[in-house]
C-alpha cells in the first residue's frame, strides 16, 4: 500500500510540472472562496482571496499548463508553508503548500522501515542466519547453531 502511495505521489509530482489542477469554490454571502490544487512541486490549498491553477470568476475543476505559474527548479525543494494573511479590509486568507517530495517523504520512510522489518528468510532456510538447511535432518544449522 505505501509503495503504491510513493508511486502515486511520484505521478502527481511529474505531472504537476506540466499541467496544474486546481478545484475552486468561489465566495459568497456566508463563505468565503475555497481552492486546492497542485502547483509545480507541491499541493497546495488556499481558504480566501487567493485561487490555485484557478480563474477567479469561474467555480469547479480547472486544468492548466504548468508554464502559467512562474517557477524555478529552486521552488521544488522548497519547504512546507502556511501563511495566514489580513488585508486592508479585514479579509482573512489562509495559504498552506507542501511539496510533494514531502509527500513521498510521509509515505516512503514507513514503507521503507516496513519492508525492511518484514524480510524473512525463505522456507527452508534457518530463520536467523538464512543458511539454505536442504538435506538437513540434524536439527541444527550448520552455520549458526540455532536448533531447527
Amino acid at each position: 500500500m505505501g509503495l503504491v502511495a510513493c508511486l502515486v505521489t511520484v505521478l502527481v509530482f511529474l505531472s504537476s510540472l506540466v499541467w496544474s489542477v486546481g478545484f475552486c469554490r468561489l465566495a459568497d454571502e456566508g463563505r468565503e472562496s475555497l481552492s486546492i490544487g497542485t502547483l509545480p512541486g507541491e499541493l497546495a490549498y488556499v481558504l480566501g482571496r487567493y485561487y490555485v491553477a484557478c480563474p477567479q470568476t469561474d467555480e469547479g475543476l480547472h486544468v492548466a499548463p504548468a508554464s502559467e505559474f512562474m517557477w524555478t527548479s529552486k521552488d521544488l525543494l522548497a519547504s512546507p508553508v502556511v501563511k495566514w494573511t489580513v488585508n486592508s479590509y479585514g479579509a482573512q486568507s489562509v495559504y498552506v503548500s507542501v511539496p510533494l517530495w514531502f509527500v513521498s517523504l510521509v509515505f516512503a520512510i514507513p514503507t521503507a522501515i516496513l519492508w525492511y522489518l518484514d524480510r524473512r528468510p525463505p522456507k527452508g532456510h534457518c530463520q536467523k542466519c538464512g543458511y539454505n538447511l536442504t538435506g538437513n535432518v540434524s536439527g541444527v544449522c550448520p552455520e549458526c547453531g540455532h536448533s531447527i
